[in-house]
């Protein structure tokens, strides 16, 4: 992939990239952050319900 595709942000106060279409749980989850979730899991869809995970 392209750097230039990448998606740079801070998470925790740390930079971090994200691929396009990425999660913000994906990218946390990657990066070893713990994101307290009830509904979602990779593969399926989130239901939203519990607004355990808003950001």
């Amino acid at each position: 992939m392209n750097a230039s595709q990448m998606i740079r942000l801070q998470l925790n106060g740390e930079t971090v990239e994200a691929l396009p279409g990425e999660t913000l749980l994906q990218v946390a989850q990657r990066e070893g952050i713990q994101v307290p979730h009830l509904c979602y899991k990779a593969g399926l869809e989130a239901a939203g319900n519990c607004r355990a995970c808003v950001v």
